[in-house]
């Protein structure tokens, strides 16, 4: 029997209709799992729902948001080009686009947005969140703090808005004017476990972790299911030493997560702490086997390795090959500094590494340094190595050497002692680092790369301050020359290294410096760039080593950034003062006792002219002499300040919040 038309509309109307029910069916399921914080749920019912209804506006942009929420900010992004022709000049693709922006990084195009959106609705609370978030994160904090305020007053029990303002304030350290954004929070919304999640979070930062832990335990009691507590309990339990119980929690994160790296690491870290180094080292290992660029987990698992020492001989055998096959890798691509910088590492884990040791040395002649790499391969070969290859270099460059200046005054340039200002080495905490607890280990890296020069010399290993009159009364009782005050800031992707230098006589600060290094190879390069800064800013001091007749050697040379017509004033060694201001010394005019006129330049040591000042003739070997015009260096350090960066773990909270 042959259908009649209207009957077969009536059916086809009743199959669409069936599809949007179920379309709809499954876009509410997606809300509820997004609402419980199950992005992936969530994720899956969306895609099902636009199976059935392409066309659905709402759950491309929930899908969007959805992916936002695990941070797949290229995949949210698409979805919202996807919604657009279904919904143009909406106002809701346009906010979540502009939050995605802000999630790439774009901050300019995710402005534009937001003030677009608030020109054809300025009381659009989204839109003046989200410019408040670009602006606070463009480094204008006080214009970010306004905006926030101005969406307080559309919205004053915006969850969001509070909780943004109590990050901004403990990101700057100002726990105070946090704690006002947070109890209002905690007025309006005394049952969010986000807002529990975000007191504990603030507890943490500010040291009380005895409410720190209250707020997180009752956030995972108020909801089973929210993203994230394990982690920030096992923060608290391992500040509060209590590591047994971090790990245990970590356990139970890991089982949601068995790749989250930065849980794995902190376990490592509670490991230690428990004195199971066996364990700790299989955790760094497994980080770095996924990811062997880790840095961080690297320093670890290397400085684990030392303190261990033959007992675990051959995992430091794996290590000092890998540094020595990245030297070489660099060496090939005449990476230089990178090159060497891995081979010296060789032989920081293993002092008689051979091979380390050998290509160091070869590489120091490369580098331009003949004779410092000539005595580094008579020291191997002193050192009892007696290979043929070693045996036949060593003649040859004995043979083809030119005899020079220390040749003239027979002296070993390179076993002169150095004069080191004495240094006192400080670190802040800051419990928003990705890496938790690992300032202690970046502050000995730092040490490590600071003690290439001889110009500095620690008075004892970095120590951990809360503030600056802390730095100030240990590095008078130290009796050092300056103190230094170290600040991490880790992301994912990012390290951000920042150094204060004052004047441990005064308390004087002399300067700041800012580096900001993204990519591979962040956590050495600013280490290294941080330390030739401050290296250079010093003025260079050394002594004289020899007199002869009107001549005198000074034992500072190439390697220590002098030249030729550069001029050392002598000054007698008791009334010198030092100063956290050009000319960076002060001394009586008649403890002046002469100046030195470099006349010629080696790797570790100067010859100069001697110009006695005054009627009497009192210099002698040992007296100090100083630079009298600051290294070029100087000049260009003076302003390291980076303008303005993104705080990535300060923009990873402010996006997750809802």
């Amino acid at each position: 029997m042959k259908k009649s038309p209207s009957i077969l509309i009536v059916f086809l109307c009743s199959l669409l209709v069936l599809q949007a029910e179920s379309a709809r069916d499954y876009y509410l399921q997606g809300e509820t799992f997004f609402d419980q914080g199950d992005y992936y749920s969530a994720i899956e019912a969306y895609r099902e729902s636009l199976d059935l209804n392409p066309h659905y506006l709402d759950a491309l942009l929930q899908l969007s948001k959805s992916y936002f929420m695990i941070e797949e900010y290229q995949e949210a992004q698409h979805y919202i080009i996807e919604a657009q022709p279904y919904g143009q000049n909406n106002l809701d693709l346009m906010n979540m686009e502009g939050r995605i922006f802000i999630g790439k990084g774009d901050l300019d195009e995710a402005e534009v947005l937001f003030r677009r959106v608030i020109l054809n609705e300025p009381n659009n609370l989204e839109a003046n969140l989200g410019l408040a978030e670009v602006l606070l994160l463009k480094g204008n904090h006080q214009e970010g703090a306004l905006a926030y305020r101005r969406s307080l007053i559309l919205s004053p029990e915006s969850k969001r808005a509070l909780l943004s303002m109590l990050l901004l304030f403990d990101f700057q350290g100002e726990f105070e004017k946090a704690q006002i954004y947070l109890e209002l929070a905690l007025k309006y919304h005394s049952q969010d476990a986000q807002v529990f999640l975000q007191a504990a979070q603030h507890y943490l930062r500010s040291g009380d972790l005895t409410k720190a832990l209250y707020y997180g335990e009752n956030a995972v009691q108020m909801d089973s299911n929210l993203p994230g507590p394990d982690f920030l309990l096992a923060k608290i339990y391992y500040s509060q030493e209590n590591y047994t119980a971090a790990y245990s929690a970590l356990q139970r994160g890991l089982q949601l997560n068995p790749n989250d790296f930065q849980a794995l690491f902190l376990m490592a870290r509670c490991q230690e702490k428990l004195q199971e180094d066996e364990n700790a080292l299989v955790l760094y290992q497994r980080i770095l086997k996924e990811n062997p660029l880790d840095e961080n987990a690297r320093i670890h698992w290397e400085e684990l390795l030392r303190r261990q020492g033959s007992s675990v001989a051959t995992l430091i055998s794996d290590a000092t090959e890998y540094h020595l096959n990245r030297g070489i890798e660099y060496q090939n691509d005449f990476d230089f500094s990178h090159a060497q910088a891995s081979y010296r590492r060789t032989r920081w884990l293993d002092p008689y590494y051979y091979q380390g040791w050998l290509r160091s040395s070869r590489l120091l002649i490369t580098q331009g340094y003949p004779e410092e790499g000539l005595d580094s391969l008579r020291a191997l070969k002193e050192a009892g190595f007696d290979d043929q290859e070693l045996t036949d270099q060593l003649r040859m460059l004995e043979h083809s050497r030119n005899k020079g200046m220390a040749d003239r005054w027979q002296l070993n340039q390179f076993q002169i002692p150095p004069n080191p200002y004495g240094l006192s080495l400080f670190f802040k905490p800051n419990t928003t680092l990705y890496h938790y607890s690992s300032e202690e280990a970046l502050a000995g890296y730092f040490q490590y790369n600071l003690l290439k020069n001889n110009s500095l010399d620690l008075i004892t290993n970095p120590a951990e301050i809360s503030n600056y009159s802390q730095a100030f009364q240990r590095a008078r009782d130290e009796e050092s020359d300056y103190f230094i005050i170290l600040e991490f800031s880790e992301g994912p992707r990012s390290f951000l290294l920042k150094a204060q230098l004052y004047l441990s006589r005064t308390g004087r600060l002399i300067d700041n410096f800012s580096i900001l290094r993204m990519g591979s190879n962040r956590v050495q390069d600013s280490m290294a760039e941080l330390s030739k800064r401050i290296v250079g800013f010093l003025l260079p001091r050394g002594h004289l080593v020899q007199l002869n007749d009107n001549q005198a050697i000074v034992n500072l040379g190439r390697m220590d950034g002098i030249e030729v017509d550069d001029i050392f004033q002598v000054i007698k060694e008791d009334n010198k003062i030092l100063k956290a201001e050009e000319p960076w010394l002060e001394y009586p005019q008649e403890d002046l006792m002469g100046f030195i006129h470099i006349e010629e330049v080696d790797e570790a040591m100067s010859q100069g002219r001697w110009e006695n000042h005054g009627h009497f003739e009192m210099i002698a070997p040992g007296d100090e002499a100083y630079l009298l015009e600051p290294l070029e260096s100087q000049a260009e350090n003076a302003d390291t300040q980076v303008p303005w960066i993104i705080d990535q773990e300060l923009k990873r909270q402010l996006l997750m919040l809802q």
